[in-house]
């Protein structure tokens, strides 16, 4: 913590109202000799502050919506909606619960090979598996190639006709600013 955030704590809480200060980063001060009275100081503030957040009979949640609502912080919501993204909610609810995100599969990349004593079919799978991965890197290649050619054209119409769509909602917003001005002319 900075002196100038301690002194405007300090007299935060002097004045009884709540500052809340954060700091996103070690404080490399603290280090030098001359760190020590910053350290003392920084201690001491929070010791103040943790006091006034203890309260006999009050959990540790009930004290900390308490102290939040106090500082005029909007409370958290039970559960974040996501946009109403069925993916991203059912992500959320595996991180809760505390259950592992399984890694992306790259099993339908990997190209097995039959064992040494395998049958000849074994082989032939083995290769038509094969055949079909890279085609379908052929493919791939494919598509990147055809976006790369066609890309920019298509962005570049994308955006003429964002840009006409946009001149026609200004253009029509002007002539309905108009028309309640000619409105408010004739009422006056």
């Amino acid at each position: 913590m900075n002196p100038a955030s301690a002194s405007a704590s300090a007299s935060a809480s002097a004045i009884g109202t709540v500052m809340l200060d954060s700091l996103p980063y070690i404080d490399r001060e603290f280090d030098t000799a001359s760190g020590t009275v910053l350290r003392q100081r920084a201690d001491e503030l929070i010791a103040d502050e943790m006091s006034r957040l203890r309260r006999s009979g009050e959990a540790t949640s009930e004290r900390m919506e308490r102290y939040l609502a106090d500082a005029g912080v909007a409370p958290l919501p039970e559960r974040p909606s996501f946009g109403g993204s069925a993916f991203l909610c059912g992500l959320y609810e595996h991180i809760a619960n505390g259950e592992r995100i399984h890694d992306v599969d790259l099993r339908r990349y990997e190209l097995p090979a039959p064992d040494d004593d395998a049958s000849v079919e074994a082989w032939q799978a083995a290769v038509d598996n094969a055949r079909a991965q890279l085609q379908h890197q052929h493919n791939r290649l494919m598509n990147l190639e055809l976006a790369k050619k066609h890309t920019p054209d298509v962005l570049r119409r994308l955006n003429e006709l964002s840009e006409a769509f946009n001149r026609s909602l200004k253009h029509d917003l002007d002539v309905l600013d108009s028309d309640v001005s000619d409105l408010n002319r004739k009422r006056s």
